[in-house]
């Protein structure tokens, strides 16, 4: 494979692309379009007992993701947890990618750096893969989920290198960072294993004394980290509410709040490109991966993956089973992608490279032709719907795959080939990254610390007006959408649309909560909340100062509300907040039993 050295793979060149992408996914501290509004509040209280210390969500809702608190709390204690979030997030990026370099090189790609730049433009093209259930690898922002997946991409590595003992410990620390890949990496990690012991031996080998040692390296510390977190889970599965409640709870949870995540029937259409992509991950294995031992943990994976994923999927289809919905088994779906694009990329480039020709060209024909036929699939779903190119009618993922396939196919086809000169490889990787930059979200989406739209501009000069002119003991009614104002602000609100509760009482609460403000009975959509609280009138905001006791209201502009005795105290662009200066004392104040303490019975 002498052309591999046609392009440097100098340690310092490779880390500077990983860096590179870790970038290029965002670079951002405080970010609304993740859950740091529910993540970091708890411990901010925890450095700050005044914080919120009137809200009712993070007064009643049960709190996770531990070990994440730990790390926030002790940035936020050396003032540096904006700037941490994002450092932290960019090298999380950057030591996963730098996993999928090594995973390339144990596979022998030719190009293994052209091999990465492809891999990390898809994975800007992609939005981090973001594919069923609104999962993704990546975003703009460190979550408990950042730190998980960069340790399941070192345990892949790890494993498909045959080191169990070192996958293992990677997985224990994804599952103490963040519950659910601890149940869904056990799972999914434990059957690749059998799966790929068993390739080519009999069954009962499942049950040999190296099987059970292999298996036993591999999960022990995991086993250590749920006995540890026995007790968070056993409250959640513990807790006790009146049938009516829990019924009602369930039903805001799975078809209210977050049927994206947990309800497939919602995002049924998203299958056909994760299927599409599997496929391709499969065809192109014999291809991509020459060292057999290599080949069968691979399959193996991408065996279990596909069993767990297509399973849970029926389950909760073809019936709904809740336990398998909350155990959430769609988080596996975009390392699946992942591992598949990674041997489809090392395969095409084998191709490319025209290495071991005349003993696979039966099979690259098949290869090549399966390959073509998936990309109208991509380009019509898309791995996520609403990320298209301003330019082009088809999904940007499709495009990188069509141009692989294109360069695999012409290579393929010629009678006589030369290598691949260095001045080529550069201007591929480099077209490649270009174009996975160009594909990305608009940055405006998220709260970069290297670019601020006009706005967030606005909002953040809302939250500065809020954190140094109103009493920290204010309760405001604020439009459900603006999801960082809790946390940015620091001031307590009636609800918002982030900041889930996990237990049922508190999910029933929040969404009584989300009907008061709007003015709705039994809202079906997060959509009839938002334009319900455009409504809002004299009448319902002094029901709500009575129930609530809120002393500040934001209004998002254009507004032209009024109501006697709420006065301006500030107004951008964007946003109008009133005030309550005095009027007439609530003739009772509500005395309408509490309801997380009724729910309770």
């Amino acid at each position: 494979m002498a052309e591999q050295s046609r392009l440097p793979t100098h340690p310092i060149l490779v880390w500077a692309l990983c860096a590179l992408a870790g970038i290029l996914v965002g670079v951002s501290g405080f970010d609304s379009a993740s859950n740091h509004p529910t993540y970091l509040p708890p411990a901010l209280r925890y450095i700050d007992p005044e914080f919120l210390a009137h809200d009712w969500w993070l007064n009643s809702a049960h709190h996770y993701h531990f070990v994440f608190f730990a790390l926030v709390a002790g940035l936020a204690k050396l003032g540096i947890l904006e700037i941490g979030l994002a450092l932290l997030n960019i090298a999380a990026v950057a030591i996963a990618t730098h996993a999928c370099f090594r995973v390339i090189q144990h596979m022998r790609a030719e190009y293994p750096v052209v091999a990465l730049s492809l891999v990390i433009a898809l994975l800007l093209a992609s939005s981090g893969f973001c594919t069923v259930g609104a999962t993704f690898l990546f975003s703009a922002s460190l979550q408990p989920s950042t730190i998980a997946t960069t340790a399941t991409i070192l345990a892949i590595a790890a494993f498909l290198d045959g080191r169990l003992g070192h996958c293992g410990r990677w997985l224990a620390l994804a599952g103490a960072f963040h519950a659910n890949f601890l149940a869904v990496n056990t799972a999914a990690f434990g059957l690749a294993y059998g799966l790929a012991i068993t390739q080519g031996r009999p069954w009962r080998d499942i049950m040999s004394r190296e099987f059970m040692l292999g298996l036993v390296r591999l999960l022990w510390p995991s086993l250590v980290i749920t006995a540890i977190s026995a007790p968070l889970i056993l409250s959640f599965l513990t807790e006790s509410v009146r049938p009516d409640i829990a019924a009602e709870g369930d039903w805001i949870f799975f078809k209210f709040a977050v049927p994206f995540h947990y309800y497939p029937p919602a995002y049924l259409i998203q299958f056909p490109s994760f299927l599409a992509l599997e496929v391709l991950g499969f065809v192109w294995t014999g291809r991509a991966i020459t060292d057999l031992q290599t080949r069968r943990m691979a399959l193996g994976l991408q065996i279990a993956l596909a069993i767990l994923i297509w399973s849970a999927t029926a389950l909760t289809t073809l019936v709904f089973i809740e336990p398998i919905a909350r155990l959430f088994f769609w988080r596996l779906a975009p390392f699946a992608l992942l591992l598949a694009t990674l041997i489809t990329i090392i395969g095409m480039m084998r191709l490319a490279a025209q290495t071991d020709r005349e003993t696979n060209i039966r099979h690259d024909r098949l290869r090549l032709r399966i390959t073509l036929c998936t990309i109208p699939v991509l380009a019509l779903s898309g791995l996520m719907l609403d990320q298209w190119l301003p330019t082009a009618p088809f999904q940007p993922a499709s495009v990188l795959f069509l141009a692989m396939s294109i360069v695999a196919l012409i290579r393929y086809g010629a009678s006589e080939t030369t290598a691949i000169g260095r001045p080529v490889l550069i201007g591929v990787s480099c077209t490649a990254l270009t174009f996975g930059v160009l594909a990305q979200p608009s940055p405006s989406t998220h709260y970069s610390l290297l670019y601020e739209s006009a706005a967030q501009r606005a909002e953040q000069d809302l939250f500065r007006y809020v954190a140094k002119s109103t009493p920290r003991d204010a309760q405001f009614l604020i439009p459900p959408t603006l999801d960082l104002f809790r946390l940015q602000a620091g001031r307590a609100v009636v609800v918002d649309f982030k900041a889930l509760p996990m237990n049922l009482s508190s999910i029933v609460e929040w969404y009584h909560r989300l009907e008061a403000i709007s003015g709705t009975r039994k809202p079906n959509t997060p959509n009839e909340i938002a334009l319900g609280y455009q409504t809002l009138n004299a009448a319902r905001i002094e029901q709500l100062r009575c129930r609530y006791g809120i002393s500040h209201a934001v209004f998002e502009q254009p507004t032209t509300f009024a109501a006697p005795g709420w006065s301006e105290v500030f107004r951008n662009r964007s946003f109008k907040v009133l005030q309550f200066t005095g009027g007439a004392p609530c003739p009772t104040r509500d005395t309408t039993p509490d309801r997380l303490a009724a729910a309770r019975g």
